[in-house]
């Protein structure tokens, strides 16, 4: 370990070009020599982990896009990387080297869209795109060789890597499950000391507050100068990581872990506690259960159906709603507490898709199959009864306001079809849904 150690120092403290015949004397090997050692020692050392590495990412030079976790396995020049961002798609492939320049380089060389594409340009008005970097020189290893610093060649970007010890998907679920509970719930103060309240925010990976501090001396002695901090973070399996320690009242920490029971972040040997603070009209996810009567036609319409979590924390099954299609699905927004129906697949007729489609009627009748159009079940903190309103949905388009449903066909190349008249919805016995209203539990 410790000749491994000294060559590494070596051939990462003097530039190739230095003079071969001083270096001789000085190591016995020539500079291409111990580069070429160096080369080799890392690239088995990326390969000697069975289960591969965390990667630890910021993709972002200034810290604004948070920070991201990936895990990747190193084996014959070919690295295999999944990413909490994609955590049930499969492993990305990409080409990679270990090369020697004026540094010792790790470079990434195979694009893959889960990765690089923090580093491609963004059309011509921005070539330089998020100004990530996919080529990292290595800073340094720890003695137990179980953590690898590195750092963008470019940008300056820190990686880490981590030596994993369980199977990467199972990791990046864990971290993708987490992540929701820090950054979906609302954790918008920090309690300090007990006592004192901070306004925070963890939205996209970062850690976002602002403090009060004494002036410049030269100011008056009575004002106080504000400054703003955004501090990325990455999640891990116990909670999240700041990029670097940060101070708060006085409090100075970088770790904080996730408590299932009351949802709050606890800092890591400081008094610092962010707990969750729930809007008014925050459902959890369980409250959705049961049987329902649904209006439609601006509350001149109604029928029975019945909403059934999968167990998984996220997804509703809707039945009764039609009975040509047996089932719509729903998703639990944690962050907002609300249950969205999106535009989404029911079935197929002759060849064709048909499609339970978001529908602006009011709007203009404009309808979109685009899977991130949706509505909301937002529950009605004003009725006794639990009652849920149907509410627009914007992810898909500010201006596009869902208040109806349309049944329509699609190709099997996916172009549209036409208007689908063959099945119907319950209650108003036709394709067409018009104006959602409420739910009302039976």
């Amino acid at each position: 370990m410790k000749i491994f150690k000294y060559i590494l120092m070596a051939a990462l403290t003097l530039p190739v070009v230095s003079c071969v015949h001083e270096e001789e004397d000085l190591f016995n090997e020539s500079a291409a020599q111990r580069v070429n050692t160096a080369v080799e020692n890392y690239s088995e050392l990326l390969e000697s982990s069975e289960s591969g590495w965390v990667m630890n990412f910021y993709p972002s030079h200034d810290g604004d896009m948070g920070g991201i976790v990936y895990t990747v396995q190193f084996q014959d020049g070919v690295v295999s990387m999944l990413s909490q961002e994609y955590p049930d798609a499969d492993a990305a492939k990409s080409l990679y080297q270990v090369k020697g320049e004026t540094e010792i380089l790790l470079s990434f060389d195979t694009y893959t869209e889960i990765f690089h594409q923090y580093s491609e340009p963004l059309g011509s008005s921005y070539p330089t795109g998020y100004e990530s970097d996919y080529e990292f020189t290595f800073k340094s290893v720890s003695e137990n060789q179980d953590t690898i610093m590195l750092k963008g060649k470019r940008y300056g970007q820190p990686l880490e890597l981590i030596r994993l010890k369980e199977e990467p998907a199972d990791y990046i679920s864990k971290i993708a499950t987490m992540y929701e509970k820090i950054a979906m719930l609302p954790h918008p103060i920090a309690i300090v000391n007990g006592t004192d309240e901070v306004a925070v925010d963890l939205s996209g990976g970062v850690f976002y507050f602002s403090e009060y501090v004494d002036a410049p001396v030269e100011w008056d002695a009575e004002n106080k100068e504000f400054v703003e901090h955004n501090v990325p973070f990455i999640t891990t399996v116990d909670g999240m990581k700041l990029q670097e320690p940060i101070t708060i009242n006085g409090q100075t920490f970088q770790e904080c872990v996730y408590n299932d029971e009351d949802r709050s972040l606890t800092a890591v040997g400081a008094n610092v506690v962010l707990p969750v603070i729930l809007p008014e009209d925050y459902t959890e996810y369980a409250d959705f259960a049961g049987e329902y009567t649904m209006y439609v036609r601006n509350g001149a319409v109604s029928f029975p159906i019945t909403l059934t979590p999968d167990g998984d924390g996220s997804n509703y099954t809707i039945t009764g709603m039609s009975n040509n299609f047996p089932t719509v699905k729903a998703k639990f927004n944690a962050a907002t507490g609300y249950l969205e129906i999106h535009s989404q697949k029911v079935g197929e007729y002759n060849g064709n898709n048909v499609w339970l489609c978001c529908w602006d009627l009011a709007g203009g009748g404009n309808l979109t199959w685009s899977e991130t159009a949706a509505v909301n079940l937002v529950r009605d903190v004003n009725e006794e009864t639990l009652t849920f309103n149907f509410k627009p949905n914007n992810a898909y388009d500010a201006d596009f306001n869902t208040d109806s449903f349309i049944l329509w066909s699609t190709t099997a190349a996916g172009a549209s079809a036409g208007q689908f008249t063959t099945w119907r919805f319950n209650g108003v016995n036709s394709n067409q849904m018009r104006y959602l209203t409420r739910i009302v539990k039976q």
